[in-house]
């Protein structure tokens, strides 16, 4: 006999494991984190449409050869709607975060690019939302901004894969 004492209300109780006491809520911002950058995608994309003048400064600064700037404008364009448009429509799927996490990582690079240089442009992603008139200082805050939101896409993917969700982490 062993001197282990066994409480029997343990042993009439499954046993479950701590959990974010709000697991509807994690799951609700699953879902709907992806589709907020999605419609974050569509704004910019939207804003380079009605004005696409940022975007081809930037990609003259680039050194994009004239001749293919007007082609890299309207790729840009057309990758962005078409990747928020997924994201809004299919927020599950993992190429799809996945590809938003890359574009954001490329963007993030262009905009360490452009920070490097004190004669940049502002990059213009979200044109309506600058609050600050300093290009470099602008470029440096959309850095910030895009590690956020690739951290929180990696979050939400790395819950999917591993098959727990945000509520368990």
């Amino acid at each position: 006999m062993s001197d282990a004492s066994v409480n029997l209300d343990d042993l009439q109780r499954p046993t479950r494991p701590q959990r974010f006491a709000l697991a509807g809520v994690a799951k609700f911002i699953e879902v709907t984190f992806p589709r907020a950058v999605g419609a974050m995608l569509l704004w910019a994309a939207s804003l380079k449409i009605w004005d696409e003048s940022g975007v081809t400064r930037v990609l003259e600064f680039d050194r994009v050869p004239q001749g293919l700037v007007p082609l890299a404008v309207s790729v840009v364009i057309g990758f962005e709607s078409a990747l928020g448009m997924l994201l809004i429509l299919r927020p599950r799927l993992r190429g799809v975060t996945v590809a938003a996490m890359i574009l954001l990582a490329t963007y993030t690079a262009q905009l360490a690019y452009l920070a490097a240089f004190r004669d940049a442009p502002n990059c213009t992603c979200l044109g309506a939302w600058s609050a600050y008139r300093a290009a470099r200082f602008d470029n440096l805050m959309g850095i910030g901004r895009n590690v956020c939101l690739i951290l929180a896409l990696l979050l939400v993917q790395l819950t999917r894969t591993s098959g727990t969700s945000p509520a368990s982490i």
